[in-house]
């Protein structure tokens, strides 16, 4: 790649860096002096602001001048490619700052907590802006690739919460913003007749997680480091073939999906380094691309990658402990000792335990580099990941810290892009998995070609788990085994645990997004499993909360209905529940009714509801568990005697009961509590 390159897409990154300044530090004593240089521009303020920070700290002309020219007419290239970038990435934005209902990310990071004086790990803004200017300007000079990767790691710092344009109303992360703009800029250069395309890349963890034992509690947080690296080295390496910097084109990174924007004819080259990928971590990988239109992102394709089966062996006797595969080489196999028994490991499973042991406590700076050497190895992608530093080797694709580790802005890992990943070794004790997951609100942002709020909330997402569940941990025994960008598996030892974790999640600014998915636990990989295709199954639904399968799920229209009935009759949640129990099977026959169209069946089953709701038999009211305390949006409380005639009441809910959708509701409701009452008795 040559330094022409370089120069144009590390402009195109930090194009709005005067943003920055102008919106978030323009009381900043360092910084006053450029808002005073800028006072007299009329539009665009931003650029003028950006250039003169640059220029005063020695960055390179050609930078500064794509940086102070990217919003003028008549511009030449560089400036002009760039210009094209910013006005193409601009018509994804088009209706965000009308769209009053919804303000992502931005809202997320005020609501947990994420200071716009801050940078998401906590340092001052302004001073760590001060410290990535004074260090970064020589580097683009001798060492481009490695200033590619600094600028990288500061924008995902110090940017992801902000707003990329000032105090209006428009929800786009500065983060996403520049990204955008760097990739496509990236593409123009490189490629400019070429489409662009947005990739989004799924590994299937659980289809391997399904073999985590009680006997190997290190096996899944293992597996999501293994799995994390080998993604971002196979999209990074084909990223390096096609002289594009894998700093400019990946957008967004977890061991559960992985976001690159690269060009139309490279897809191909990316499935294939994945289907290698899949053979070496033996899980199916799900790609899915969406052309980029302007303004529209259009489904193109969706593949499943499946691993290479390994080739079958008559002599193999041996047989791995974990996935139950044959051993090939005994020379590879793993003989791991525990307090009660001793354990047989196959290649890949060797590979998986080796990979939590060495990461989890890293201090150093882990690099992807070609070869078959190192802490860890993709054989079928010839790469290994391996400690190094990039600020004295230069022989690296991409390097990452395991974990944000800078315990100040001078420490020289401040600047790289960290891993921010939280697993957890499996605990034995715990009876129950639970399942808190976004994929909803990530499938609706893709599906209507939200580009900047996919990409922006996808990179925050994990915050507001971890805001969540840190709040409802403080009391309660809640142990988060992972947290990824759009979900968190926890274990808990009591389903009452929850209570507060449903309670945060539904009130927060998300509500309507969350899904939250609870089952006993019993074989730990197995259970994983059905949470992780519990929670698919219910992203495409308006479900919200699900105990032991999908179809036993509630949604917030169901718990409304309830409240409703509940209201209607004076009497507390619980009540009503114990009441309707007792008239499930005639619920059950007053719907079939709705189908038959039998008016007479109707109406005699209709009479039979009301005159049991009205008049319950004393029996009913004492029998019947005490599950509310689990639903803190379905709290036992009574209502005070409404003013009206005994008759108007029965005429209100005899309307009530004449709606399909409320009648389903009210099943759908006791069914669930009924399946959470069979739970607790389990306890």
């Amino acid at each position: 790649m040559c330094d022409s390159y370089y120069v144009v897409t590390i402009g195109a990154f930090l194009h709005d860096i005067g943003k920055i300044v102008t919106n978030y530090l323009y009381d900043h004593k360092d910084f006053m002096v450029y808002i005073e240089k800028g006072r007299g521009v009329k539009s665009h303020r931003h650029a003028k602001v950006g250039s003169l920070l640059l220029s005063n700290y020695g960055f390179p002309e050609y930078i500064v001048h794509i940086v102070e020219k990217h919003h003028e007419s008549d511009v030449k290239d560089p400036v002009k490619k760039v210009q094209w970038a910013d006005r193409f990435d601009a018509s994804y934005r088009a209706g965000t700052a009308r769209d009053k209902g919804r303000k992502l990310p931005i809202e997320i990071g005020a609501a947990i907590g994420l200071d716009v004086t801050k940078t998401l790990h906590g340092f001052d803004l302004g001073n760590y802006v001060k410290h990535f200017l004074e260090h970064i300007n020589d580097i683009i000079v001798s060492n481009p690739k490695l200033a590619a990767l600094l600028i990288d790691g500061f924008y995902r710092e110090a940017t992801i919460h902000l707003r990329s344009d000032s105090i209006g109303d428009d929800n786009i992360s500065l983060y996403a913003h520049s990204k955008i703009v760097a990739a496509l800029t990236s593409l123009k250069v490189q490629y400019p007749d070429s489409n662009h395309v947005l990739v989004v890349i799924e590994p299937a963890i659980e289809e391997r997680a399904q073999f985590m034992t009680v006997d190997v509690i290190e096996y899944l947080a293992g597996l999501h480091l293994y799995t994390y690296f080998g993604v971002l080295g196979a999209a990074s390496c084909m990223l390096n073939d096609l002289r594009l910097d894998p700093s400019f084109h990946i957008a967004s990174e977890m061991s559960s999906r992985f976001v690159v924007i690269i060009g139309e004819e490279h897809v191909g080259l990316l499935v294939d380094r994945l289907r290698r990928l899949a053979t070496d971590l033996a899980m199916p990988i799900h790609v899915e691309s969406y052309i980029m239109r302007r303004g529209i992102l259009r489904k193109d394709a969706n593949i499943r990658i499946e691993p290479e089966p390994l080739p079958l062996s008559a002599t193999s006797q041996l047989v791995c402990d974990i996935c139950h595969q044959p051993i090939y080489n005994k020379n590879l196999m793993l003989i791991l000792k525990r307090a009660s028994k001793t354990l047989r490991l196959c290649e890949r499973c060797s590979i998986i335990m080796h990979t939590y042991k060495v990461l989890a406590n890293s201090k150093g700076i882990l690099c992807i580099k070609r070869g078959e050497d190192g802490l860890l190895k993709y054989p079928r992608l010839s790469l290994a990941v391996t400690l190094c530093d990039p600020f004295e080797d230069s022989d690296y694709i991409v390097a990452r810290i395991a974990g944000f580790q800078a315990k100040s802005i001078e420490d020289k890992t401040a600047l790289i892009p960290s891993i921010d990943i939280y697993l957890n070794v499996f605990r034995k004790e715990y009876k129950y998995f639970t399942g808190i997951s976004y994929k909803r609100l990530l499938n609706k942002l893709i599906n209507e070609g939200k580009l900047h709020e996919y990409i922006s909330t996808v990179n925050i997402l994990n915050r507001q788990l971890m805001h969540i569940i840190g709040e409802a941990s403080q009391n309660t025994r809640i142990y988060p085994l992972e947290i990824l960008d759009d979900r968190a598996i926890l274990e808990i030892l009591s389903p009452f645990d929850l209570n507060s974790i449903i309670s945060n999640s539904i009130k927060s600014e998300l509500g309507k997004y969350t899904i939250i998915t609870i089952l006993r636990r019993g074989a730990p990989g197995t259970a994983y499993k059905r949470l992780r295709y519990m929670i698919q199954e219910i992203a495409n639904t308006d479900k919200i909360l699900a105990i032991e399968a999908p179809e036993n799920a509630l949604s917030l229209k169901d718990v409304s209905v309830f409240k409703e009935l509940a209201q209607l009759l004076n009497i507390p949640y619980n009540t009503l529940y114990k009441r309707l129990i007792k008239l499930m099977e005639v619920l059950d026959e007053y719907i079939n009714s709705f189908k038959k169209e039998d008016e007479i069946e109707k109406v005699y089953l209709k009479s039979i509801i009301l005159s049991r709701l009205f008049e319950p038999s004393s029996r009913d009211e004492k029998e019947g568990l005490e599950v509310f305390g689990l639903l803190p949006f379905l709290e036992a409380e009574s209502y005070e005697e409404l003013v009206v005639e005994k008759e108007e009441v029965r005429e209100k809910i005899s309307k009530f009961f004449e709606d399909e959708g409320n009648v389903r509701s009210i099943i759908n409701t006791v069914s669930f509590l009924n399946r959470i009452g069979e739970v607790i008795l389990l306890e």
